[in-house]
């Protein structure tokens, strides 16, 4: 879903970078669920349409701050991207991490921490958050 039909949504995730947003918004989609994925960058105001929407339809990704840095610093070697900005710095990412926590509380979205979990069992608590019937995994 794109900002000017998120409105239409069932279910949009919002989150830092590399906190599975993509690959749950699209197991989603497979699935049948209209799905929406907002990024929250650092230094940037979210998009007015994820702000408007009604707070039961929106989840907040977040993942240990360890697991999160890790997995930035694979994709910065992937990309053969420089390694000193603060994508990968602890103290940045910490900071990231807080200020998506703060969003969450101050809107009134539920938070699902990602760590360590398939998705398959991130997308059934999300159904369950947004009161959509869980996924059942075989």
């Amino acid at each position: 879903m794109n900002l000017r039909t998120l409105f239409e949504a069932e279910l949009v995730l919002t989150g830092p970078s590399r906190t599975s947003k993509t690959p749950l918004s699209m197991y989603l989609a497979q699935r049948g669920y209209k799905t929406g994925n907002v990024p929250l960058i650092p230094g940037l105001e979210p998009p007015r349409e994820l702000l408007e929407l009604d707070p039961r339809k929106v989840i907040g990704l977040v993942l240990d701050p360890d697991a999160l840095l890790t997995i930035r610093q694979a994709r910065v070697r992937t990309l053969r991207a420089p390694p000193y900005s603060s994508y990968v710095d602890r103290e940045a990412v910490m900071q990231e991490l807080e200020r998506a926590r703060r969003l969450f509380r101050e809107r009134g979205w539920r938070m699902v921490d990602t760590s360590g979990k398939a998705v398959e069992e991130t997308a059934s608590r999300v159904l369950e958050l947004v009161g959509q019937e869980p996924l059942r995994t075989a």
